[in-house]
């Protein structure tokens, strides 16, 4: 619904280009307000110019009862608040593996174009980000702001706290210059929240990817995997697959 009475009314009330043009009137920002953040969310605009991707990772163990084996992959992207995904080199790009480990945190993902305003948060190692914790007084929203995960590092044996909270932006060149084993980028899957500036966007799935040596995925079974990317296929029938 308008809410203007009419069209020539919304005509008159928006000023034209030249209008802005002659009043030196500059244009908004375009994801953030805060000129740092704009530039590092700027740098995630284009990565496929880079050589460079993200994905989000499926493991094979829980792969068969994921909401992604039930409809495609870009309707359930749009029903989830936050999840994660990891920067890798894209299967056919121009970065060596070497400038960008192509670590991911199981041996089968689904490649995305994600609009840099849905990043949350940029991190080169696991985060142990809070994806259960539960929207009862405000849980999740306090989890993120303070960096307190439900998650517990096993090797310390104690929860995890992410310094300054998960909604830390960085550019895609800090994030690919030291990978701890697979990266984590967190990002929001729902359209129409105002994360930063802009609106959230549809994030777009533009490929299947079997990375067939992935150090964490050594022990699945084959038959495991074959059922996993078959059914990922019958579900996105126009998406490529990629072996690596």
């Amino acid at each position: 619904m308008s809410i203007f009475s009419s069209k020539a009314a919304h005509k008159h009330a928006m000023p034209s280009v030249s209008n802005f043009e002659m009043r030196g009137v500059l244009p908004g920002p375009r994801y953030s307000t805060n000129p740092a953040t704009e530039s590092k969310l700027g740098e995630w605009a284009n990565l496929s110019a880079k050589g460079l991707c993200l994905v989000h990772a499926i493991r094979t163990d829980h792969g068969l009862s994921s909401e992604l084996t039930r409809r495609p992959a870009e309707e359930v992207f749009q029903r989830w608040d936050v999840f994660s995904t990891s920067l890798i080199a894209c299967p056919s790009g121009k970065a060596g593996r070497q400038q960008a480990p192509l670590g991911t945190f199981a041996a089968i993902g689904l490649i995305l174009e994600v609009p840099p305003e849905n990043i949350l948060g940029t991190f080169r190692g696991d985060v142990y980000f809070p994806t259960h914790e539960t929207g009862e007084k405000n849980k999740f929203a306090r989890s993120v702001l303070s960096g307190r995960s439900a998650y517990k590092d096993k090797p310390l044996g104690r929860r995890v706290y992410i310094k300054g909270g998960y909604n830390r932006i960085e550019t895609p060149e800090w994030v690919a210059s030291k990978i701890y084993i697979y990266s984590e980028v967190l990002v929001v899957g729902r359209p129409g929240f105002k994360l930063h500036y802009a609106m959230t966007k549809p994030i777009k799935v533009v490929g299947i990817l079997h990375h067939q040596n992935c150090e964490l995925s050594l022990r699945d079974l084959p038959w495991e995997r074959v059922a996993l990317l078959r059914r990922l296929c019958e579900l996105n029938p126009t998406l490529p697959l990629s072996v690596v």
